[in-house]
């Protein structure tokens, strides 16, 4: 924690003293919306190991914002975090990519912070700072959202809380759906893409986000991105005993939820 705050504030004085200032190519600020466990982790770690692109892991960036941090203080502890954080290898998930550009970057275009759940909640409940967080950080925002099937997305959070309570994890999942919907509204440019799709296709879906981001993406860079993706997601519905009403009100409420209805359709 020491070095990555030191690191931060290295730079931070560095910009303030004009001897360096990386923020001044910075094009996009990007925030993540939607559920814990919906493959944000995957994909900001894939995200940041672009050369032109910047995404700390659970910096939860919105919450400095509303206590006042500067934009060259955010995109300092950014920086930072991704630096000396990266995101981490687990017994089950691989993010490091060591032929790419972890915490590093060549010019910076894209900058933000992972922490999907957290960010919905933050701005949802705070609209003065989503109807300003462009202004605040001073270049457009724009908002990546990982959707996955809601049926495995509970089941994979339900564990997070009390005895893998399931019918608290479902209340959880569609509060997060009202809340992210309220952000996406907002009006700000966002690319949503589904974890299934991401998962078959990874080459193709982690082309088309960096085009959404304006930022090249080379033959190299999508092969190693690949080849830390699984071959099949996971069906994590089958780890939890569902009853039939349980899972007859998942498929009920997620019809209230647009960006669902993928899913929904693919099923029909």
């Amino acid at each position: 924690l020491r070095r990555g705050l030191a690191g931060s504030y290295r730079l931070l004085n560095a910009v303030r003293n004009g001897e360096a200032n990386p923020f001044s190519s910075v094009e996009t600020y990007c925030i993540f919306v939607g559920h814990p466990r919906s493959g944000h982790s995957l994909v900001g770690a894939l995200l940041d190991a672009h050369p032109n692109i910047a995404i700390s892991n659970e910096l939860f960036a919105q919450k400095l914002l509303l206590h006042g941090a500067t934009r060259n203080e955010l995109f300092s502890l950014i920086l930072g975090r991704s630096s000396y954080f990266p995101y981490r290898d687990t017994p089950k998930y691989r993010y490091k990519l060591p032929s790419q550009h972890k915490g590093e970057y060549t010019t910076l275009r894209v900058i933000g912070d992972k922490s999907g759940g957290g960010t919905a909640n933050v701005l949802a409940e705070n609209p003065a700072l989503l109807r300003s967080l462009s202004s605040r950080v001073g270049v457009p925002v724009s908002l990546v959202h990982v959707t996955r099937h809601p049926l495995d997305n509970i089941a994979s959070f339900c564990k997070d809380f009390r005895e893998g309570n399931l019918e608290e994890a479902i209340e959880k999942y569609f509060d997060l759906c009202r809340k992210t919907q309220v952000v996406k509204e907002e009006g700000f440019e966002s690319h949503t893409l589904r974890l299934e799709e991401f998962i078959h296709d990874t080459p193709g879906e982690l082309a088309a986000l960096c085009e959404f981001f304006g930022v090249p993406a080379t033959q190299d860079y999508l092969k190693d991105c690949s080849s830390l993706v699984f071959d099949e997601p996971s069906r994590s519905r089958t780890r939890v005993d569902w009853t039939p009403n349980q899972i007859q009100r998942v498929y009920d409420r997620a019809i209230e939820s647009p960006f669902l209805q993928d899913f929904l359709a693919a099923e029909s």
